[in-house]
């Protein structure tokens, strides 16, 4: 586990209170990870005068770690091998998996969560989750060659799924846009991952390629508000 810490000992610099002090700090540091010049933490721990501590918990680390985890898991190794090959899509299977790992921790987890005449994947510690798992049509060894919809129609629909969990806000406290993206090459797969980062506007993301039976993946998690 990462811990970034931001420390104070005294109660003022300068006249300006210690919360601005450690405020901008951690600005500071969500713009570093954002850069990816340093990791991305799973929390934040701040120092008051060596004496009291509180924690800033980053849920888009936790949405990404997850994921991962599900995705490495030795039992489902056969399922993916299977669905990456054949560029079928495995969202709705995901989308249970992700949630029990995420009801281990929040008891209010469900899924297909109805809300202002819209369904939304996941709910989960007042949050929203949107999940889709878009298929590339890059010539990839082992996999079968594509002839289902252009990945240009798969990225549109994660633009669709944040403008819809915008539209859902409401009194929730936070929306998230999750995909998987398969299988992916070196280079070309940049293009389309940045055409979702624009739509974002500085969003706080975490993202990164994962090897799944010689085939790679890309994992990214970015809180949409």
């Amino acid at each position: 586990m990462i811990l970034v810490s931001v420390w104070t000992n005294t109660p003022y610099r300068a006249g300006i209170p210690v919360c601005s002090i450690i405020l901008r700090r951690f600005s500071r540091a969500c713009t570093l990870i954002r850069e990816q010049k340093v990791p991305c933490p799973s929390f934040y721990t701040f120092r008051f005068r060596g004496q009291s501590r509180a924690f800033i918990f980053l849920m888009e680390k936790l949405i990404f770690d997850l994921t991962h985890k599900v995705l490495l898991l030795q039992r489902n190794s056969s399922v993916l091998n299977l669905a990456i090959s054949q560029r079928a899509k495995f969202e709705g299977w995901l989308k249970f998996e992700l949630a029990f790992e995420l009801s281990q921790k929040y008891s209010d987890t469900s899924v297909e969560k109805y809300v202002n005449r819209r369904f939304i994947d996941i709910y989960a510690n007042n949050s929203l989750i949107e999940l889709k798992t878009p298929n590339t049509n890059f010539a990839i060894e082992g996999v079968e060659p594509t002839s289902g919809r252009p990945i240009t129609k798969n990225i549109q629909g994660i633009n669709d799924d944040i403008k819809k969990l915008i539209k859902v806000r409401g009194s929730f406290s936070h929306g998230y846009i999750v995909f998987v993206m398969f299988p992916i090459d070196d280079i070309k797969y940049h293009d389309y991952v940045n055409r979702v980062v624009s739509k974002l506007r500085g969003a706080s993301i975490v993202k990164g390629a994962v090897s799944i039976n010689n085939f790679d993946v890309y994992v990214f998690v970015a809180k949409v508000f």
